[in-house]
């Protein structure tokens, strides 16, 4: 990832302390987009191979736009026909779009029509899109994935927009494969939404992946996104060393986390470090209707790591976690319905549920249906506060 300069970065530090995540109304570390006019690429599979990429004659291969496309253009994918798709994977330049057609050559508007992508090559490891700055994603449906469909790699993916896809499949693999990965170890992002997608069917695939780790500091938000009949979590976030998210999960499913009897908590806010998180889950819909996952499947596990667990420069010490949980269903869990706990040292950590029902949860760990593990005995120092309000219990099997 770019580093701040140094007065920025000052400030930008200041201003985390004092407003938690800043409102930036620039992106960190891009020069201001040129006046220069945006160029239009089109990549068909099976496209005659002398393409040039225009509408007319597009390129055969995302590798092609790839190579002739500027920061800021817009490329068009389409896969004409079912059984076409496109192989091969593209990294996206700062400002580009890459925008999934139907077979009329307009924005896909059904999975149906939307565009088929994956990456059996070895370009990029196999991932399919690569992001950058300001990246717009839509209209695509990623499949039979052997690596991550899109992946933030330790670089600064402020502003990204991926909205309206599909991701179904992955490659049988040592490793879950990530529908979405986003990974910062250093400086600011912002403005990162996630809206309006589907990720289904692999019993090696998961779905969006927060990965920050150093000082890096980040603002993510995930609306409308249907998870089912996957084997890893919907929604990990994970933070280490002292880093910061703030995540918002709304309006969402998932139903049936953890094929293979994966311990696959759908939503897991874990801490590491002395690293902080803010967390909203909205009118959250979770279900396990097919008894899928190991004993430990909660729908939601908030997770502070620390003794007896090995790794012992990971423990936290000093977390901070708030997280809010209002209108939100959690129905057929294998163990708790809701799970906190807290294994760090001098942790401060605040919990409200709100307006939410927990139905027919099959408590075999911490025993209740919504269930603290506030402190054990290795630990001391943290302050816990629990707010449980206008919420039902049904059917607890404990």
């Amino acid at each position: 990832m770019r580093k701040i300069p140094g007065d920025m970065r000052k400030s930008t530090l200041r201003a985390v302390k004092l407003g938690w995540i800043p409102l930036l109304l620039f992106s960190i570390g891009y020069a201001q987009q040129s006046a220069t006019s945006v160029s239009t690429y089109y990549v068909w599979a099976g496209a005659a191979s002398d393409g040039d990429g225009t509408e007319a004659n597009p390129f055969e291969f995302l590798a092609s736009a790839e190579a002739a496309s500027a920061p800021g253009d817009v490329i068009y994918v389409s896969t004409v026909g079912t059984l076409h798709r496109l192989d091969g994977g593209i990294a996206l330049k700062p400002g580009q779009k890459l925008i999934g057609l139907g077979p009329d050559g307009q924005p896909a508007t059904h999975h149906a029509s939307m565009a088929r992508l994956t990456n059996t090559t070895e370009h990029l490891e196999g991932v399919i899109v690569k992001l950058s700055e300001r990246n717009e994603i839509s209209g695509i449906h990623f499949m039979d994935m052997r690596n991550h469909a899109v992946h933030g790699d330790n670089t600064n993916y402020s502003g990204a927009r991926i909205h309206h896809n599909r991701f179904t499949g992955a490659a049988q693999s040592d490793e879950l494969i990530v529908a979405v990965l986003l990974e910062a170890d250093s400086g600011v992002i912002t403005d990162v939404t996630v809206t309006d997608c589907v990720i289904r069917d692999g019993e090696d695939l998961a779905g969006i992946r927060v990965m920050h780790t150093g000082d890096a500091v980040g603002e993510y938000e995930f609306a409308r996104i249907d998870l089912s009949d996957i084997g890893g979590r919907a929604f990990l976030i994970w933070s280490r060393d002292t880093s910061k998210i703030r995540s918002r999960i709304l309006d969402s499913t998932a139903d049936n986390i953890g094929r293979g009897n994966r311990n696959a908590d759908s939503i897991d806010p874990r801490l590491w470090g002395s690293s902080e998180q803010n967390m909203l889950v909205r009118n959250y819909h979770y279900n396990n209707t097919k008894q899928v996952g190991s004993r430990s499947n909660t729908g939601l596990e908030a997770f502070i790591m620390g003794q007896p667990f090995r790794n012992e420069e990971e423990w936290a010490k000093g977390c901070k976690l708030t997280l809010e949980i209002v209108d939100c269903v959690f129905e057929n869990t294998i163990t708790d319905g809701i799970q906190l706990t807290n294994y760090g040292t001098d942790s401060v950590l605040d919990f409200i549920i709100r307006n939410t029902k927990i139905i027919g949860a099959n408590p075999q760990q911490a025993g209740g249906a919504i269930s603290l593990i506030a402190q054990n005995q290795y630990n001391t120092g943290s302050r816990v506060t629990l707010l449980v309000e206008n919420c039902d219990i049904i059917n607890s099997g404990r």
